[in-house]
């Protein structure tokens, strides 16, 4: 999330406010948060190794697509968290899409679906029931 978030040059309050609500609806220990956050903010590192974190992350959830696409529904609502996705931030989730196997079509039809409901991104912000 923190790698989205810097990659159009800042993260915005409300970027933060984003990964504070998921954070909260995974119901993180004080520990997991501690960690989530140090890994939010290794995101936003300059050189931080986003393809190789990427490659890990689709071995450990090896045929686990619905954990893949609700990752990358998380990144993509990070893009949007400000409002908008800028054109770098489209690049960069693209990017990520293919890291995790998606082709552009598979990712443009995410990003369709997602974009089209009324209620994204404010679905991550709600409490979980």
């Amino acid at each position: 999330m923190g790698y989205i978030a810097k990659s159009d040059g800042r993260v915005t309050k409300d970027e933060i406010a984003l990964a504070d609500q998921v954070m909260r609806r995974m119901n993180l220990n004080e520990r997991q948060r501690t960690v989530a956050i140090n890994l939010f903010n290794e995101g936003k590192k300059p050189h931080f190794p986003v393809h190789e974190v990427l490659a890990q992350f689709k071995r450990e959830s090896f045929r686990r697509r619905n954990l893949v696409q609700m990752f990358l529904e998380i990144v993509v609502a990070t893009a949007f968290a400000d409002g908008r996705m800028d054109t770098r931030e489209q690049h960069v989730l693209e990017e990520i899409a293919r890291d995790l196997g998606y082709n552009q079509n598979q990712f443009n039809e995410l990003l369709s679906r997602l974009t089209g409901q009324a209620h994204f991104p404010n679905r991550y912000l709600q409490k979980k029931n």
